[in-house]
């Protein structure tokens, strides 16, 4: 998420779409391959953050001027239904991975209220030591990480705030590595925070510039074998090739059935054939 009023989401029919909102009161659905708009959605005044159901049907809109969440559906671009939040004006949305939880914060409130997306009721509202502007979530779903100091760690499937990290800035938004192992978090300091997602304590720090206002990562490639081709051998001379592949998270272990090579050669969990 920018400084700016741009916004990533995962869009209709399952596609990566960017999503443009204004301090108006609709939200622009833009189709990138020919750069235009292809509609709008009529939500509430000042929609702030924006969050997409993992199926692409339900759309989150952080009302804050209207103290509610907006619920509409993607398909007619009409609201579903929303949750009201009296004195609560909520600035940031985030589903877990599943869809089933619907985490919201306040500019006002240091509470995090956590909703079930089936009942649309509240299922939690944890308190914190202040505001949250931007929530993380691990790839597995298992954690949630909140932008507030110190940050906040969520254990999803239990709803229980698992422990505080103590941080060195003033923490704004949050992201995971694709790895799971490192929560990413800016400051308005110009730093953004590395925090370990497994002993959760903050391991450095990376200077990117002044008041960083969002982080995000590049998705890692699904894991594929880069070799096309196996090089051809001769008969009473060595053969030596290792097999190369890409994506996932290295290290890498291979294994290929001894049934299917000639007579003579092995290989090896590196990818090597001998």
């Amino acid at each position: 998420m920018g400084s700016g009023n741009d916004a990533t989401g995962k869009g209709w029919g399952g596609e990566e779409k960017p999503v443009h909102y204004s301090a108006g009161s609709s939200v622009s659905v833009i189709d990138p391959r020919p750069n235009t708009v292809d509609g709008t959605i009529p939500t509430g005044s000042f929609p702030v953050r924006l969050a997409v159901s993992p199926d692409g049907g339900r759309l989150y809109v952080a009302e804050a001027f209207r103290q509610r969440i907006g619920v509409y559906d993607t398909a007619s671009r009409t609201e579903q239904t929303s949750i009201g939040l009296p004195g609560y004006f909520v600035v940031t949305v985030a589903l877990s991975p599943d869809g089933r939880y619907l985490f919201a914060s306040a500019v006002n409130n240091s509470a995090v209220r956590v909703f079930d997306t089936t009942t649309m009721t509240q299922i939690l509202n944890t308190h914190l030591t202040g505001s949250t502007t931007g929530i993380g979530f691990t790839p597995d779903g298992q954690l949630a990480y909140l932008a507030t100091n110190p940050v906040g760690v969520v254990a999803v499937n239990a709803l229980i705030s698992q422990t505080a990290v103590p941080t060195t800035g003033s923490p704004f938004e949050a992201t995971v590595t694709a790895d799971g192992r490192y929560a990413l978090v800016t400051d308005r300091q110009s730093l953004v925070q590395v925090i370990d997602a497994t002993t959760q304590t903050e391991t450095g720090t990376i200077v990117v510039g002044a008041t960083p206002a969002g982080v995000d990562v590049v998705p890692q490639p699904a894991l594929h074998i880069t070799t096309a081709t196996l090089p051809r051998g001769v008969v009473g001379l060595p053969y030596d090739f290792a097999v190369a592949a890409l994506g996932g998270t290295p290290p890498y272990a291979f294994s290929i059935d001894p049934a299917t090579l000639p007579p003579g050669l092995t290989s090896d969990t590196a990818g090597r054939l001998t």
